[in-house]
């Protein structure tokens, strides 16, 4: 299996779907089709086969179809038999709770992954 990357744009996050399980999404996610980003990293979860996942999620922004998106991302990590464990280390600006908040909602609506919550500066992402 290959590692998915997608690089990052203005409105886009950079994707790095890596096979041993390292998956990290960064940047801003406002994408005029969330198709193009999300479809292929959920594709490539459904094959990914290695049993301990961390997922690092750095979004400094999320639209609302994006978040629709990203749960469907969760539901294929969670849904894939060949994952035993999932660490989500969610990183925020320490000064933006609301985007604590959004990840605590996604940590609510999955059974198996463990979140982190990471607050951190806007300079130290």
């Amino acid at each position: 299996m290959e590692p998915l990357v997608i690089h990052e744009t203005p409105k886009t996050p950079s994707v790095i779907f890596k096979p041993d399980g390292e998956l990290i999404l960064k940047g801003r996610s406002i994408p005029e089709s969330v198709y193009k980003v999300y479809a292929p990293a959920i594709c490539w979860l459904e094959e990914l086969t290695a049993e301990h996942v961390i997922f690092n999620i750095n979004l400094e922004y999320i639209n609302s179809a994006s978040k629709v998106m990203l749960l469907d991302v969760f539901r294929s990590i969670e849904f894939n038999e060949h994952i035993k464990s999932i660490i989500v280390n969610w990183y925020y600006d320490s000064d933006d709770e609301e985007h604590c908040e959004t990840g605590k909602i996604f940590e609510e609506s999955t059974n198996r992954s463990k979140f982190n919550f990471i607050a951190c500066q806007v300079s130290e992402k």
